[in-house]
Parts: C-alpha cells; structure tokens; sequence
C-alpha cells in the first residue's frame, strides 16, 4: 500500500518530460561536478607550486649557499625513498673517492713525467 500509493502520487504529479528533465538536471549536475572538482584539484596543485617556487626564490636570495650545498652530493639522493639508501650512499662515497685518486694520479703523472723533469734534463745533458 506505501509503494503504490507513492508511486501513483508521483505518476499524476509527473509525467514523461517532467522525469526526464529531472534526470537531466540531476545528470547534470552530476557531470560537471566532477569536472569541477578536477580542475578545481588542477589549478590548486598549480598554485601550490608557483607559491612553493616563490619561497624557494625568496630562500635563495636570503641564503643561496645553504640551498646550494643542500641539493648537490651524497645529501640530495639521501632525498629519494625506495630500496638502497645506503648502497647508493656508498656508492656516491666510492665514487668521489675514485674521482680524488685519479686527480692525485694525473698531478703525480704531469710532475713525473713532465718535459722538465730532472731525469730527462739529465739525459739531454749527457748527449
């Protein structure tokens, strides 16, 4: 009795094209509200960067040394998550060991071995 009596109340109060107006404003609705929310999540995310640009500029003219220092070395891949952290720390420690034994080997390579050395002066003496 509850569910025909309901019904027979909404079928005199509305017909076909009243219904479907209904089911296009809701539909409506519906669709561009998640439209909205979208760009509304766009142009926020947006902002944010622009105001996150804005202090890192500020920052870098208040300490742009401190900034410097933070994003270079072994400090900047500590940044990143996932598996390895120490691994890729050794590695970036390796690696600069690596880089210092290789200038000392030039430097001592270019003393040694230069045009200027006291055996080849030697040498051209003796000829």
């Amino acid at each position: 009795m509850g569910f025909s009596g309901l019904w027979e109340g909404l079928s005199q109060e509305f017909d076909i094209y009243k219904f479907l107006r209904l089911v296009v404003i809701i539909g409506g609705y519906i669709f561009f509200r998640q439209r909205y929310l979208e760009f509304m999540k766009h142009y926020q995310v947006k902002k944010q960067l622009e105001e996150d640009h804005k202090r890192n500029a500020e920052a870098l003219v208040e300490r742009p040394n401190a900034i410097e220092a933070e994003s270079t070395g072994v400090a900047s891949s500590d940044k990143r998550w996932g598996w390895g952290k120490t691994t890729r720390c050794k590695v970036k420690a390796q690696q600069k060991q690596f880089q210092k034994q290789i200038e000392q080997a030039a430097l001592e390579a270019s003393q040694t071995n230069g045009p200027e050395s006291d055996e080849e002066i030697n040498e051209l003496l003796e000829d």
